[in-house]
């Protein structure tokens, strides 16, 4: 029987994994509570619980806004960055977080875009299925989180980690923007 959304679960024996859906997250914990690091993957039914995350999440939030930098890209992570401008953002200064994705470029019209700030976006690359993606320090661009490379926020740096979604599949992100957290 597959996992839905609202549905509840119960322990069959003192070491029975189960999973636990929050806000478009999913984790497995054991029945102690303590994250369980086993592939989620082997849960029957788990990608059928983040598709209806993501066709159940209400739609979309799409909004109109402009644009002035030529590099801005479908997909890119932006920022409010004046009244109705956005720009491409990255991790390292808390005074422009994510407000959202772009989802179309020159759409009404050229030097606007659609922003979609919910829901599910596809068209990304390289996504893991489940986990969670970050702003990373390059402008536009997410990380998944717990990245180490040199593009993920760092500690002590004065840069920020703000959880922009969960990965449902390798090209699609399910939009849930959060607040930030300054690194210091």
């Amino acid at each position: 029987m597959p996992v839905r959304v609202g549905d509840s679960l119960r322990q069959v024996n003192d070491s029975t994994l189960y999973p636990v859906v929050q806000a478009a997250e999913v984790q497995v914990v054991d029945t102690a509570g303590n994250f369980a690091p086993p592939s989620i993957r082997s849960y029957k039914d788990l990608e059928s619980v983040l598709a209806e995350l993501a066709a159940g999440s209400s739609g979309s939030n799409t909004f109109t806004a402009t644009f002035t930098d030529s590099s801005l890209q479908a997909n890119d992570a932006v920022a409010s960055i004046a009244d109705d401008i956005v720009g491409p953002t990255d991790a390292t200064d808390p005074d422009f977080p994510v407000i959202g994705f772009v989802s179309s470029l020159n759409n009404p019209s050229p030097g606007q875009c659609q922003v979609q700030s919910t829901g599910a976006l596809s068209g990304f690359s390289g996504l893991v299925p489940t986990k969670r993606y970050i702003i990373s320090t390059s402008q536009g661009t997410i990380v998944e989180e717990g990245d180490t490379s040199s593009i993920a926020p760092s500690e002590g740096s004065g840069q920020f980690v703000q959880v922009v979604g969960v990965a449902v599949s390798t090209t699609t992100l399910l939009i849930d923007i959060k607040n930030f957290i300054v690194l210091i």
